[in-house]
């Protein structure tokens, strides 16, 4: 499932946090954790890259809102070792 950022973005709108809890079946705890129609999410993707590990609301609290353009969610995602370093044609966040 894919999401244009720019059909959620609204006036006072900064930061991925924002946005992100208007996607449907997307919910943003207080604690910054996100989860998917009722799951934790495991991965958070910038760029294709799993960059922050489980730190990853430092990225949707300061990341801001003008550099996202999609925000895309991967359901049953599993990393397969044998194909990492080979190019994803899908962008994920």
């Amino acid at each position: 499932m894919v999401y244009n950022v720019s059909s959620f973005l609204q006036k006072g709108d900064r930061h991925l946090e924002d946005i992100l809890k208007k996607l449907p079946g997307v919910k943003v705890a207080e604690n910054g954790s996100v989860s998917y129609q009722g799951r934790a999410i495991n991965r958070f993707y910038i760029e294709g890259q799993d960059l922050m590990g489980n730190n990853y609301n430092q990225a949707t609290r300061n990341m801001p809102i003008t550099a996202v353009r999609n925000v895309e969610v991967l359901e049953n995602h599993q990393p397969v070792k044998m194909l990492r370093g080979r190019k994803h044609q899908s962008r994920q966040l």
